[in-house]
């Protein structure tokens, strides 16, 4: 027993590690850089997916204009090829209403003011997605130049749409308008 009385005795008192200071500033510091940068990732690829009509619609518009511009096609199919890009997305915003399907002239160009929020349709170079489109002497006076013109105004309006939303409620107002302008119900004047 006297081993068991001499151990006991070596025996020290256990040491307890000490409390931890307080976390460290920079650490921190480097974990909330990380969360924003991680959050500004996210929110970028979120508004990539969001907004993906606007890249297609773009690159539909350029790839026409480019077509016209190395002769691949004429000025004719090239106009046609913005008109169905501008169509699609109409149909796109107006989920598919019958309007937007049938819409032609003046009713049309009011659709397309309305979706980009500009008059460039109804009483600027943008005239030439109306009733124009498809009249060959108007077609014959449309010059490489203006289409090239045409394109490039068309890639800015639907690059400059930003809000879904927002894009998404005017053309429904329009619309609404529009089928209460052929019924014959309603006021003249757009909502």
């Amino acid at each position: 027993m006297t081993d068991t009385a001499t151990l006991l005795a070596t025996l020290k008192e256990v040491k307890h590690p000490p409390p931890p200071e307080a976390t460290a500033p920079w650490l921190l510091i480097v974990s909330a850089l990380c969360l924003v940068l991680f959050l500004v990732i996210l929110l970028r690829a979120l508004l990539r997916k969001h907004n993906r009509w606007q890249v297609e619609a773009v690159s539909e518009i350029k790839q026409a204009s480019r077509a016209g511009q190395t002769g691949e096609i004429d000025p004719e199919q090239q106009l046609a090829r913005m008109a169905t890009t501008l169509r699609r997305i109409a149909l796109y915003f107006s989920d598919g209403s019958s309007i937007a399907r049938t819409a032609s002239g003046d009713d049309w160009l009011s659709i397309l003011d309305s979706m980009f929020k500009t008059d460039y349709f109804s009483s600027g170079e943008g005239r030439i997605f109306g009733d124009n489109l498809y009249q060959p002497l108007a077609m014959e006076a449309a010059r490489p130049h203006q289409i090239q013109s045409v394109a490039e105004t068309l890639a800015k309006l639907i690059r400059r749409q930003h809000l879904h939303s927002t894009l998404q409620n005017r053309l429904r107002q329009t619309l609404q308008y529009l089928a209460m302008k052929h019924t014959g119900t309603g006021e003249d004047s757009l909502l």
